[in-house]
């Protein structure tokens, strides 16, 4: 690649993300929000609540002047701004603040710095008295009012796609524990009512117990993960050129383009499928079947090479034909050439893609 080519790059992938940035008063912005001029979705971060003591910190470092990271937010086409990052520290300013929409005032806590905090809430305008110990004073709250926090604001007409993807390289890696949390936040933003469908999908409780994964799993949205990697593999192409992380990234936003009724089509086979497994082989149905026995827990390589040989054929397959296909995938030479130690989705896929049909194929 020469220098003018990635400078040709650069030049256009700019044009992509138009921002801007200036700092704005903590009181100017809350009345931004109680006149609805600023959007906030808890459902973007709702696996991610802070404990009080976060949120005293937080208010602690805005009352020593201490600085607190950007807060970044797109402006949509009628002008208001939703927030794509930092939902937690507004709400917290906010519920401080006892202006918060859905959230109590909030109590604030000891913190290292600031002890005295322990106790003190805001207080409505009635409650304001310079001689109340645990209500800020009418100077305090001035004070908070006029503390500055920096704004990033991604410009309406940035590429539309412009505020999931400043939003996946905002929080993969960081205040998110996964990849497919940051998915769920970013399919919210994108179409909430579809991703409430995939949700249930993914708890079905069909599913989960053919899954036979642990809480820690769950509660890590792994069963999500593999929810997402079944609709994946089964209705679109399989990209082996990509990580499989960007490819269930694709995959997510490839979902919330769709209709209800395109939707649909994927529940109903969703469910038919993992209910007929749970039917045959429940718990067992991704576990190793060897000499007579089933060992070990869920196997990511049987999941794929079962569930598409399944998906493939379940119009044909009943609980009568079923169980014995899905023992024999152990036997089954590709399964075993690209399964085991050094197994790789990306070689493996695509050979079970065409071998699994076929195996699972009820003569």
């Amino acid at each position: 690649m020469s220098n003018v080519q990635l400078e040709n790059e650069i030049s256009q992938k700019r044009k992509v993300f138009k921002t801007d940035s200036y700092p704005m008063s903590i009181g100017e912005f809350s009345n931004m929000y109680i006149n609805n001029e600023v959007l906030i979705n808890p459902d973007f971060q709702r696996n991610f609540r802070w404990s009080d003591l976060q949120k005293s910190k937080l208010i602690e470092s805005i009352l020593l002047g201490i600085p607190v990271p950007p807060i970044f937010v797109y402006q949509n086409d009628k002008g208001i701004w939703e927030v794509v990052d930092g939902l937690q520290r507004l709400s917290t300013i906010l519920q401080f603040m006892g202006v918060h929409k859905s959230e109590p005032p909030l109590e604030l806590v000891e913190t290292n710095y600031l002890p005295s905090l322990k106790g003190i809430v805001w207080g409505n305008n009635e409650e304001s008295d310079d001689n109340n110990p645990l209500i800020f004073s009418n100077k305090q709250k001035l004070d908070f009012k006029r503390s500055k926090i920096n704004l990033s604001i991604i410009l309406n007409d940035s590429d539309k796609d412009a505020k999931f993807d400043i939003f996946e390289r905002l929080n993969t890696g960081g205040s998110f524990a996964n990849p497919q949390e940051v998915r769920n936040s970013v399919m919210v933003m994108m179409n909430k009512p579809i991703f409430e469908r995939f949700l249930s999908l993914s708890t079905n409780s069909n599913f989960i117990n053919c899954l036979n994964i642990n809480e820690r799993l769950i509660n890590e949205n792994y069963n999500m993960e593999l929810a997402l990697r079944f609709i994946g593999i089964n209705n679109f192409s399989f990209d082996s050129k990509v990580h499989v992380s960007d490819y269930l990234d694709h995959i997510s936003k490839k979902l919330c383009e769709y209709g209800d009724s395109e939707f649909e089509d994927i529940e109903e086979k969703f469910i038919k499928i993992f209910t007929l497994l749970n039917n045959v082989s429940g718990e067992n149905s991704f576990r190793r079947f060897k000499e007579d026995k089933y060992t070990g827990g869920f196997q990511e390589s049987t999941f794929e090479f079962v569930t598409i040989g399944v998906f493939n054929n379940i119009e044909d397959l009943t609980e009568s034909n079923l169980l014995e296909k899905i023992r024999s995938v152990f036997t089954n030479d590709t399964f075993n050439r690209y399964t085991g130690s050094g197994s790789n989705i990306k070689t493996r896929v695509p050979k079970f893609l065409t071998e699994a049909p076929t195996h699972f194929k009820v003569n």
